[in-house]
């Protein structure tokens, strides 16, 4: 599990999200499925 400090909160990464990002930013993923994992 990858998880942020809690900062008086519990919060977890959320995997799939940050796939689409790294690809995203590496230039191999789409934008669609950047705005999908953003909107919801």
């Amino acid at each position: 599990d990858i998880s942020f400090p809690h900062w008086k909160r519990w919060a977890e990464v959320n995997p799939k999200f940050c796939y689409d990002v790294r690809k995203f930013l590496r230039g191999e993923g789409l934008l669609s499925n950047l705005a999908t994992r953003l909107c919801g």
